[in-house]
């Protein structure tokens, strides 16, 4: 929350991913993304195929050892993805667009998965890296809240919202509670940020 309230547009670029990136670890990540992009429900299968259609473009060579590793890395995340979807039996919308205003600027994101649940839906964000933080680190997480803040603000009954990390070839879920009350005030004037939603 205090790194928020100093630079939003700091954190905003750095948790929507906007930071430089690392390569090929980068790409695995965006390859991956695209993968829970066309398949929302799976079947493994499919996802496993649309990773083997595209893995050359990472630019591994799979005659060495470092290459055959990553390749069994990026199979091991694909399967938890697929392990993560089975568990939503519910509608999914995915890559909604979401537009912060920031002085002259506007800063871009995508929720990358909304979850129909009973209690309305559920914002997810998916990430392929292998540090997911400590187990409440979830409920402080500025782009979940923005993306909260963007999905109210438009009439949506929002269920809270979860940061969903592959990196460790399992599934680990950092959960942020639905904003309401003294919460949800806590981040709307976050320097005056009112996020667009584009449905």
């Amino acid at each position: 929350m205090p790194a928020a309230l100093e630079c939003p547009l700091k954190w905003f670029l750095a948790s929507a991913q906007g930071a430089p990136g690392a390569g090929q670890a980068q790409q695995l990540g965006t390859l991956v993304h695209a993968i829970a992009e066309h398949h929302p429900h799976g079947p493994l299968e499919d996802m496993l195929e649309e990773l083997e259609t595209h893995w050359d473009q990472l630019g591994h060579d799979d005659s060495t050892w470092v290459g055959r590793r990553a390749h069994e890395h990026a199979r091991a995340v694909v399967c938890a993805l697929a392990d993560y979807v089975d568990t939503v039996p519910g509608a999914v919308t995915t890559e909604v667009r979401v537009d912060v205003p920031l002085g002259d600027l506007v800063v871009g994101g995508s929720i990358d998965r909304l979850e129909v649940v009973d209690e309305g839906v559920r914002v997810v964000d998916l990430k392929t890296g292998k540090h997911p933080g400590a187990k409440d680190s979830g409920e402080d997480h500025p782009q979940l809240a923005t993306y909260q803040v963007a999905l109210l603000a438009h009439g949506t009954s929002v269920a809270g919202a979860r940061l969903v990390f592959l990196g460790n070839e399992k599934v680990e879920r950092r959960e942020q509670s639905a904003l309401e009350g003294d919460h949800l005030d806590q981040w709307r004037p976050v320097s005056g940020l009112l996020p667009r939603l584009h449905p």
